[in-house]
């Protein structure tokens, strides 16, 4: 369906008014001095943020680590899983400040690629809630604070500040990656059709998933450089549903340049929609 020239309006207002906040959110956090504190008061669940990132992203990875240092509610831990190479392991060595403040570095020996930002912190936490987020973007201050909100009201479900809504064949599969409905914002309590995307801030609670997402092998063999989609696969095996978290921007905010290496670059529709080809006979085999 076209959009008639009002909503058309409506779209480019929108974006230019992100494009103007989005700038000043970057030149804050860049000249912010930012205190590195995690929380320290007891919670009735720990909560730990947690991303990943590799050589050619660590000269910007300070602004995403910022953003979250600077949330209205911190995490209890901070986990930054590195790729196991001499770079990654001298970039932790010499942010002994990061270190200090309670930050946990882990060096992926397996080789799971973006599947390392949920794997070792829901190994390592199993009673935790798990924040995810990317090391390629700036997070609003209350990324953290809205994602926990939601949490309390609906604790079984995944809640995201940005989703895509799948769609399905006629016999149940769902469909390619482009004929999905990106950036949903519609409805207004957890449902299977919504697909979190990790950009925004995704929460996971507490054995949520089941066993079968922490399967390395399968991971590599399926899926590995498309971690929202075997993600999505695993909570429809376990009956887990997701929520939208409401919010103005579902997007976080891009650090400049950071997209030019990336850990997958090829996921383009085309190569999700591979990947969902996979998944659905992986997943008729095991449902």
């Amino acid at each position: 369906m076209k959009k008639n020239i009002i909503q058309r309006l409506v779209d480019k207002l929108y974006k230019l008014q992100k494009r103007i906040q989005d700038r000043a959110l970057v030149k804050k956090v860049q000249n912010q001095q930012v205190a590195y504190r995690l929380n320290q008061k007891p919670r009735k669940e720990q909560v730990v943020v947690s991303l990943t990132s590799f050589g050619p992203r660590l000269a910007t990875l300070d602004l995403p680590l910022k953003s979250i240092f600077r949330q209205r509610i911190k995490p209890d831990r901070l986990m930054i899983v590195l790729d196991d190479d001499p770079v990654c392991r001298a970039y932790a060595g010499s942010h002994t400040e990061l270190a200090d403040a309670g930050v946990e570095f882990v060096f992926d020996s397996i080789g799971l690629k973006p599947h390392n930002k949920y794997y070792y912190a829901m190994q390592k936490y199993p009673d935790a809630v798990v924040i995810t987020v990317d090391d390629d973007s700036i997070y609003r201050k209350d990324t953290v604070s809205s994602l926990l909100f939601w949490h309390k009201v609906f604790p079984k479900a995944i809640c995201a500040r940005r989703v895509h809504q799948m769609d399905y064949t006629t016999d149940g599969a769902i469909r390619p990656y482009e004929d999905w409905y990106f950036e949903r914002h519609l409805l207004r309590k957890p449902n299977d059709d919504y697909c979190a995307t990790g950009v925004g801030g995704v929460l996971y609670p507490p054995h949520a998933l089941p066993p079968e997402t922490f399967d390395t092998e399968k991971i590599q063999e399926l899926c590995l450089c498309a971690d929202d989609i075997w993600l999505k696969y695993m909570e429809l095996l376990g009956d887990v549903k997701v929520f939208w978290v409401p919010n103005s921007y579902n997007e976080a905010v891009d650090v400049n340049e950071s997209q030019q290496v990336s850990l997958c670059s090829t996921n383009n529709t085309g190569r999700n929609s591979r990947y969902i080809k996979t998944m659905n006979a992986y997943f008729k085999e095991i449902s």
